[in-house]
């Protein structure tokens, strides 16, 4: 490998990238496991930025224009990532009441989230019209369901396969 010097405020850096970039080194840009990486990421957002679409052309019959449904569909991200998180931490919990309890309280959350998210929504874009709002966007089962089904389809999308542990037979 050819070593460039790139130059920094601390005086010259050495760099093992052949198109000069400091930051990544050239077998990792051209490793199949990294591409791959790449490519599920690619993926995983796509999927997220189609969660917002659908759940705008449901938020439409709310607002006036399509981009503050978007806007407003967006702001529900961070409850798909407590809930995504929730799951996550409730599979490890071994104690079937712990678990229960533990998913109660990130539905709670979640619930919480979301509600902050339309509320600032209904503040900004809509200025508390309560005419124009639909109050089945603030329904609890609504937003359990429609998370939480977005939440259950990306886990069966993007399932891992996990790699199979060869088998053994022993005889006694």
């Amino acid at each position: 490998m050819q070593d460039t010097r790139v130059k920094s405020g601390s005086g010259p850096v050495k760099s093992r990238a052949k198109d000069g970039n400091p930051w990544i080194p050239s077998h990792i840009l051209t490793d199949s496991l990294f591409l791959d990486m790449q490519r599920t990421h690619l993926h995983k957002i796509l999927y997220w930025f189609g969660f917002t679409l659908v759940i705008a052309f449901m938020f439409k019959s709310s607002f006036y224009r399509f981009w503050q449904a978007w806007i407003t569909a967006s702001m529900l991200l961070p409850s798909v990532i407590v809930v995504k998180y929730g799951l996550e931490q409730s599979q490890k919990e071994t104690h079937a009441v712990k678990k229960w309890i533990w998913l109660f309280f990130y539905g709670i959350l979640c619930l919480y989230l979301s509600y902050m998210a339309i509320l600032a929504a209904y503040w900004y874009f809509l200025e508390l019209d309560a005419e124009a709002f639909n109050f089945m966007i603030v329904n609890p089962i609504f937003i359990w369901i429609s998370i939480g089904f977005f939440v259950f389809l990306e886990q069966r999308i993007f399932k891992g396969k996990a790699e199979e542990e060869p088998m053994t037979v022993t005889i006694f």
